[in-house]
């Protein structure tokens, strides 16, 4: 539909400060004015299919109003040329051609002939241009008296009448008021929704994000990038503010983000990228679903203070190694909780496992046959190879788009998101109907040479089969060079992202996985699993032996994996650390009186020996040998089922911090005698000697006591009396 051919444009600026017009045709005619080139852009080339909608994104003064106005015939380039096939409807600057003496009613049949509406046709859509601008009586006076919101809306109304095959948008969604913008938005979608070509100028790059298939980047003269929405608008945006990069599915804090985090969990990995992505971010998102937050650290980032801030630990594919094994003794001697994520019989870190087994609490494996064999190192739990029910939500959606949603009548969707959608999902299916086949390979890295006998393979099927496809995560800047004349049937991602999967798997025909070393691997799981959800189908591709297997995309098999999404759901993963997991012991100080002090390390002492996970919460770092957290420099997340308080400071932290299961306070009578810094502290230490809600109140003896009940009634249990409890 457009062809835009290595367009340059370049503007001759006068350098000289000429004052008038006669000065200006003096220096004319004397061939002495000075000229300085300004290229808006050079080189710019691109191509528009039929029904695209594509965003041209940049900032001010990169060229994007004046490439339209080339493509629409405004300007002339310097170089270059464009090719345009079919009728182009510009609306570039609404409201230019408007004569400001004449009438509303009026200036839509010259506005209209300027478009190039014949005037039968005009008196045709008179009605209906009326209508929809909602002028009212108002089109019978001269547009003069017109505000500007009623003078865009009339532009617009004129503009979109007819449904052209190409439209050309420039910043015009933001017209009249806000109704009126809902309403011009959707006229919009529905020209988009109707085959019409639309390039589409915008500074919101939600807009662009939303309503376009297609995006070209200009930047400082050229064209920086070209491609897929969301691949160009996610750089464009990095690359005008560096601090915002970010990735919702990304869960891996670095070394300094995990120490801010106190939680229940944390998942210590190796360097394996697959089964860290695979296997532990489904877990972390398991526990999540049941209220159980986690963190993820690099088995080489692991220190002493991570001991304090964790109740559990899960090794995911850690190797052997003296410091590894020298953190699981001494969080075992903190009576944390220990276990291993085995992914495999030769799971990488099955040497660290058994010189660590008289320390492990459990191993988490993938199925049953797995769980026999690692039984002889504790006990085991099955954890499948699944997501969540947001993957089967998000598979849900895709097969919807995919197969549904493109067939539905526009007429009949009252939703502007749906409309959005519908949009977005009949593109997707011209772009299936428009190729061949296509093959989807996502977990390869084609630099390394062991896929080179692969790769020469699909590279060999390319070129004997015109219409085929290869869909895979790659540099685009590598696919000429790794395959080749066919780079140009690549589609090329810049990576796979958790919740893109269903989207990207239904896209595709067939799902290629590798099978390395005679073994499959949890990536090889779970994209089996997503590609069943969408029902499409699925290979294992052996590269030592050289032969595949393929699993169809069966009913059955659809439904079998969706009832293991709905039985795996994370209650069952959550519930096994819930029931092993140590019971903790949380004594909170804020003041570093020494008597408060000793009696607590006494305390700490004692729960100790019991077996308790004990750590304080302190203001500031004191000296101890047991953990400390810092109430001032971490986040506090996890759960205590025990908190006992030795303070009226500490005491408003128990009272206030939701996840703990049994409250107490330590309290002393002297201490509401020792405050000298005000009134205020006076009050509220006295304050939190009356017996509430669900706090235990507990005296250091049986004299403090005494004066307790006899100053604020209640009774209160001495600290000897609550020891033996345990």
């Amino acid at each position: 539909m457009i062809r835009v051919n290595n367009v340059s444009m370049c503007y001759r600026l006068v350098n000289d400060k000429l004052m008038s017009l006669k000065a200006y045709a003096i220096a004319a005619a004397k061939k002495e004015l000075k000229f300085k080139e300004f290229w808006v852009f050079k080189d710019v080339s691109f191509e528009v299919k039929k029904g695209d909608v594509v965003g041209i994104i940049g900032r001010n003064g990169a060229g994007k109003s004046t490439i339209l106005k080339i493509i629409s015939g405004v300007l002339a380039p310097t170089e270059g040329n464009v090719e345009t096939h079919g009728n182009v409807v510009p609306m570039l600057e609404l409201g230019s051609g408007f004569d400001f003496d004449l009438s509303g009613r009026e200036n839509i049949f010259l506005n209209g002939s300027i478009l190039g509406y014949s005037e039968k046709y005009i008196k045709e859509k008179y009605d209906e241009i009326v209508k929809f601008s909602e002028l009212g009586e108002f089109i019978e006076n001269p547009l003069r008296s017109y505000s500007s919101g009623m003078l865009m809306r009339l532009a617009f109304s004129i503009a979109t009448v007819v449904e052209p095959e190409i439209l050309i948008v420039d910043e015009i969604l933001a017209v009249g008021d806000e109704a009126f913008q809902k309403k011009s938005k959707r006229k919009m979608l529905n020209l988009m929704g109707g085959g019409t070509t639309v390039l589409f100028v915008s500074h919101s790059i939600e807009q662009i994000r939303e309503m376009c298939s297609k995006v070209v980047w200009l930047e400082d003269g050229r064209l920086r990038m070209i491609g897929e929405t969301k691949k160009v608008c996610d750089a464009y945006q990095e690359f005008i503010n560096p601090d915002s990069k970010s990735n919702i599915e990304k869960t891996q804090f670095d070394a300094d983000e995990i120490r801010k985090h106190c939680r229940d969990v944390l998942f210590v990995y190796g360097r394996r990228e697959h089964n860290y992505y695979w296997r532990v971010a489904v877990e972390r998102e398991q526990l999540l679903a049941t209220n159980i937050l986690s963190g993820e650290v690099d088995s080489e980032n692991l220190s002493a203070d991570l001991m304090a801030q964790f109740r559990a630990f899960v090794f995911v594919e850690c190797l052997c190694d003296e410091a590894v094994l020298s953190f699981i003794k001494g969080i075992k001697g903190l009576h944390k909780l220990v276990l291993f994520d085995m992914s495999d019989a030769e799971d990488i870190q099955r040497p660290l496992l058994e010189k660590a087994f008289r320390y492990v609490d459990g191993i988490i494996v993938p199925d049953q046959r797995l769980g026999e064999m690692y039984a002889c190192y504790g006990e085991t739990f099955c954890n499948p190879y699944v997501a969540l029910d947001r993957i089967a939500q998000l598979s849900t959606w895709a097969s919807y788009d995919r197969d549904v949603l493109p067939n539905i009548d526009p007429e009949t969707i009252r939703s502007e998101d749906m409309l959005i959608n519908y949009n977005r999902a009949k593109t997707a299916k011209e772009k299936r109907e428009s190729e061949g086949y296509r093959i989807g390979c996502f977990h390869v890295d084609w630099n390394d040479k062991k896929y080179d006998a692969v790769r020469i393979k699909i590279i060999s099927y390319l070129e004997s089969n015109d219409t085929a496809w290869l869909y895979t995560v790659c540099n685009e800047s590598m696919t000429s060079k790794l395959f080749g004349k066919i780079s140009d049937r690549v589609y090329a991602l810049s990576c796979m992202e958790w919740s893109d999967m269903p989207r990207t798997y239904s896209a595709v025909d067939i799902v290629l996985e590798m099978l390395e070393e005679g073994r499959r691997q949890a990536k090889d799981y779970c994209s089996q699993i997503v590609a069943g959800l969408v029902r499409t189908p699925f290979c294992i591709y052996d590269i030592t032996e050289e032969n595949y297997h393929i699993f169809q995309d069966t009913e059955k098999a659809y439904t079998m994996e969706r009832a293991r999404l709905a039985v795996n759901s994370g209650a069952s993963l959550s519930g096994y650390i819930r029931k092993r997991i140590t019971q903790n012991f949380a004594i909170v100080i804020d003041e570093t009186d020494a008597e408060v002090l000793i009696r607590a390390k006494e305390l700490a002492q004692f729960l100790f020996s019991k077996g308790f996970d004990v750590v304080f919460i302190n203001e500031n770092q004191i000296n101890s040998e047991f953990p400390v957290i810092c109430k001032a420099e971490k986040y506090i997340n996890m759960k205590f089922d025990n908190a006992i308080a030795t303070s009226w400071k500490s005491y408003c932290f128990i009272k206030n911090y939701t996840d703990i299961k049994n409250r107490y306070y330590l309290t002393g009578v002297y201490q509401t005698d020792q405050y000298d810094d005000g009134d205020y502290s006076k009050f509220a230490a006295n304050q939190t000697f009356y017996p509430t809600g669900d706090i235990q109140y507990i005296a250091l003896d049986e004299k403090v006591s005494r004066i307790m009940s006899e100053r604020y009634g209640g009774t209160y249990m001495t600290l000897t009396e609550f020891l033996c409890g345990f």
